[in-house]
Parts: structure tokens; sequence; C-alpha cells
């Protein structure tokens, strides 16, 4: 699996991507550029890292928003998941200056993005295999319940829908 470069941290740290990542797919609008810029605001000192920050200038939208019974949300299947996300249709998403990012020490030690994506950090869905404790799965159903992803036909796996 080849890798490159994105950025480094305020306190140094390089940060690197996955090439052709299958996950990242549905997040195609997130650019080495958004990444490199946000990573230069945060320090990384931890196997695993996940947070949201504030680029300072609009550089997107939220997809995740609130429902209610009478907004329009199907279960359809996103690239590179394994489950089924709640997306709601009929509805525009608010902009954002805020770019969520998810690090990790893979095994060849290197610090790699296993998922970036424009918006507030959420819980993980449901089905995600990750989830290990029963809090976290609680937390994942909740939020979930209430929530879904702004129709976006890029993110969309037409294949499995």
């Amino acid at each position: 699996m080849s890798k490159r470069l994105v950025g480094t941290t305020k306190n140094g740290i390089e940060i690197y991507a996955i090439n052709q990542d299958e996950h990242m797919a549905a997040h195609s609008s997130v650019t080495d550029a958004m990444l490199a810029k946000a990573l230069s605001l945060v320090d990384y000192n931890s196997p695993f890292w996940m947070e949201s920050v504030d680029v300072g200038h609009i550089i997107g939208t939220d997809n995740c928003v609130s429902v209610s019974d009478v907004d329009d949300v199907r279960m359809l299947y996103r690239k590179g998941r394994a489950g089924r996300t709640p997306i709601l249709f009929g509805k525009e998403a608010p902009k954002t200056s805020l770019l969520t990012i998810g690090i990790r020490s893979d095994d060849d030690g290197l610090a790699t993005i296993f998922t970036a994506f424009t918006g507030a950090k959420a819980p993980r869905e449901p089905w995600d295999p990750s989830l290990k404790s029963e809090e976290e799965k609680i937390e994942a159903k909740q939020f979930w319940s209430n929530h879904a992803l702004v129709y976006d036909e890029s993110a969309i796996d037409s294949e499995r829908n």
C-alpha cells in the first residue's frame, strides 16, 4: 500500500495518507491542501487521534445534520462502507470551517490518516465493527437515530443501492 505525505503538524510530525483509499472515496471533497492547512494547526502525540479542526474559513459543508420523523431519510450504502447510513434527501447541508481528521500510527510506523471529512466529529455508525464497548454502541445508536448525512451523489455506492 503506497502512501503520500500530506502535511506536518504544529509539533513537527509528518502525516501520511493512503493512495487510492477506498474509505476516503466517500470524502472526495477533502483535498491534500485542506489537510495540510488543518494539520499545521494541531499537535499530534498519540497512536490514535481524531478531532475537528477549525481552519478559520469556509471549506465545505457539514453533511451530518439532525433529522426528525417528517424528513425523507433512506438507509443507503456509501462508498467503502460495510453497512448502511441514514441519508437525508431534500435539504442542504450548512457551511462549515471544520475539518475532522482521524490519524493512527500504522504498522509501518507512519502517522496515517484513516478518515477526514468537512464538518464536526460524530460517533461511528452502529454497524461499525470497531465499536467495542456497550457504551460506544449505545451512543452510536442514539446519535444515528436522529441524525443523517445530507445526500451527496458522489458518496453513494450506486452498485449496492
